[in-house]
């Protein structure tokens, strides 16, 4: 990163920014990944001589959570202990502070830095998978399904795809309680909750529906797998994948080339 960027990070951390440095600064954080994980390691840093400030609450993206989980780790947690427990010694001896503090922030810069890349590279990898795998254009259509669809369905459908999940699900979940749920219904259900981030209540959907007599159950195997992914749970994901590509079930041949890519991550 250019030596700009350095003092442009260090005066935002330091509160230097006026109102509009500060709007460009975090416009920028969105667009530029790059700057964005200098940004996190320099917090980071920052953050490691206080207690109280290592952490990221204040920010609410994914991307930004896969950091705050990263910084919740045993082991980071040991390395900070480490690292302040050092600070704390070169304080004590001004006359190697300063050669010492460049070796000190180097070491943390590093270890910090490996440790954000496997954990950024893996769950950018995982959510990649995910957008490739859950293609929602092929959903059936209430639409077209004529006198077995309500117009209640036919509206929960228009705001699911106009990404309006909540409003969907007020309609859909109504429906799955009467168990008089068609297989689309339980689809349709099951990946807005994993759009709105309600995993828990996705799987039990899934569940349902895999479990039903319905002609869709083999379909929420796979709906399963990519909720089990876009959590980073890899090993319940695969497991469920072989469940599918063993039996042949519904998207097997996706299911195969989806289990060999995590096989070789």
């Amino acid at each position: 990163m250019s030596f700009e960027n350095d003092i442009l990070i260090d005066n935002y951390l330091r509160g230097l920014l006026n109102e509009d440095e500060i709007v460009s600064f975090k416009l920028r954080l969105k667009s530029d990944l790059e700057f964005k994980k200098s940004f996190l390691l320099e917090q980071a840093l920052w953050a490691s001589q206080s207690d109280t400030d290592w952490s990221f609450a204040n920010y609410t993206n994914d991307e930004v959570k896969t950091y705050k989980k990263l910084l919740e780790n045993d082991d980071l947690q040991n390395l900070k202990k480490t690292l302040n427990r050092v600070n704390a010694e070169f304080k004590e001896t001004p006359k190697k502070k300063t050669k010492l503090s460049f070796y000190y922030l180097a070491a943390a810069s590093i270890a910090i830095l490996i440790c954000l890349s496997i954990f950024l590279n893996q769950d950018q990898n995982n959510q990649h998978l995910v957008n490739d795998y859950l293609d929602t254009s092929n959903l059936p259509s209430f639409v077209s399904r004529g006198e077995t669809s309500t117009d209640d369905l036919i509206n929960a459908q228009q705001f699911f795809e106009n990404e309006e999940y909540q409003k969907s699900l007020d309609i859909f979940i109504p429906v799955i309680e009467t168990d008089k749920a068609n297989g689309p219904v339980y689809l349709y259900t099951g990946i807005a909750q994993m759009k709105l981030e309600q995993y828990v209540n996705a799987e039990t959907t899934f569940n349902k529906l895999i479990n039903s007599n319905l002609l869709d159950a083999q379909k929420g195997y796979w709906y399963k797998a990519l909720l089990y992914l876009i959590q980073d749970k890899v090993e319940d994901s695969k497991a469920v994948l072989e469940t599918i590509v063993s039996n042949k079930y519904h998207n097997h041949l996706k299911a195969k080339a989806l289990l060999e890519t995590l096989n070789d991550d």
